[in-house]
């Protein structure tokens, strides 16, 4: 309730202001400041606009990155089978699932963007991932393109 919220954030501003220290003036625990406490508020993904909290932190939940290492196994699961059952399937069937791939990881990609802006760029495994998502968007789309063109260079 909100009521237990409110409680929770007076005794989160408490510990934050014993943290703090004494003012050595005034004898008193140093006071914290409504923006500072705000700032700690979201960042614990606590406080009274929970709804932006949320999504703001969506990309960083574990269920987030469960689905995500669940896609990447998966594909590594098809990748392995489409090498194994290719001769003796349709190819239509391998290039579904590619773009499916691509898609998700494409998804991913734009979901982090979004919910972190200019953090995402700060960890460098989000490089990591931009350079095999771009690469996965070339092996998809691009350099199917580029061979179906080139097979049209008689025109």
């Amino acid at each position: 309730s909100s009521e237990d919220e409110l409680l929770n954030n007076d005794e989160l501003r408490e510990k934050i202001e014993r943290e703090r220290g004494v003012d050595k003036l005034t004898g008193l625990n140093k006071k914290v400041d409504e923006g500072d406490f705000q700032a700690v508020l979201k960042k614990e993904g606590v406080g009274t606009n929970g709804d932006s909290t949320q999504q703001r932190n969506f990309v960083e939940q574990p269920a987030f990155d469960i689905a995500i290492a669940s896609a990447i196994i998966l594909n590594c699961i098809v990748l392995g089978l489409e090498i194994d059952l290719a001769q003796h399937s349709s190819p239509t069937l391998w290039i579904v699932f590619e773009n499916l791939f691509c898609l998700t990881w494409i998804v991913e990609m734009l979901l982090k963007v979004y919910y972190l802006k200019l953090a995402y760029f700060k960890d460098l495994w989000n490089y990591l991932d931009l350079f095999l998502v771009f690469l996965a968007i070339y092996d998809a789309w691009i350099s199917r393109w580029m061979a179906s063109a080139s097979d049209l260079g008689y025109l």
